[in-house]
């Protein structure tokens, strides 16, 4: 590839990259938190709770992840893929390839 044919690059490509926060996916539904004690919102606001405890400057975020009922695989998968988390997205693409 000569340089003149180099795919421009920006900024952000070049600078180094450093940690920003996390993404935890927990692949559970309604039915087995009640089954567990517990429904999604209390347990997402568990979750947030102790990341306040733990850094009180932290900020976060949750979102639940829908899906329907009758999609397959495991809780975990289908909720990296409705949440369209990068790496599950490739992974349905490249089975459909």
């Amino acid at each position: 590839m000569s340089p003149d044919s180099t795919p421009a690059q920006s900024p952000q490509t070049k600078a180094p990259k450093t940690a920003r926060g996390f993404a935890l996916y927990v692949g559970i539904d309604e039915a087995t938190a009640a089954a567990n004690g517990i429904d999604l919102a209390h347990l997402v606001e568990a979750l947030k709770a102790l990341t306040s405890e733990l850094a009180p400057t932290a900020e976060t975020y949750a979102a639940v992840a829908l899906a329907p009922e009758t999609a397959g695989g495991r809780d975990v998968d289908v909720v990296r893929l409705a949440l369209q988390e990068p790496a599950a997205v490739a992974k349905v693409r490249s089975k459909d390839d």
